[in-house]
């Protein structure tokens, strides 16, 4: 899992009340990140496919190449982002370099709005040549 955001403090200060809505207050948005590699070291996708995520082909997906935590290559997947309890997170010593958290937020931006994308749009450009 990628976190995306830790839970907003602000939302301490909505005071719990008897009402039927309720503010859950310890969720964190994840992103979801699956192994493209069985235990054997086999791919789990098409070559093509992957090296099409690689080269920004797809704005949904983000190809993580093995390294850090990551003992395979990798994809996070930005249509099952999900919300996920604080307390059910376990904090690493890892995280995304900038330029990938560049490109990342630029990919949700344009993944999700269709709009800006600058940076992913870029690298993909960049990346097809």
């Amino acid at each position: 899992m990628i976190l995306i955001q830790p839970p907003d403090p602000a939302l301490l200060a909505v005071k719990k009340a008897r009402y039927a809505g309720k503010v859950v207050r310890h969720l964190c948005p994840v992103l979801l990140v699956y192994s493209a590699e069985d235990d054997a070291g086999n791919s789990k996708f098409d070559p093509e496919f992957l090296e099409r995520i690689r080269r920004l082909e797809y704005r949904q997906f983000l190809f993580l190449p093995k390294g850090g935590p990551l003992t395979v290559d990798s994809i996070a997947r930005l249509d099952e982002l999900q919300s996920v309890a604080e307390n059910q997170l376990e904090p690493t010593k890892f995280a995304l370099s900038k330029e990938i958290c560049d490109i990342l937020r630029s990919q949700v931006s344009y993944f999700f709005t269709g709009l800006s994308g600058k940076e992913f749009g870029d690298w993909a450009s960049l990346l097809r040549e």
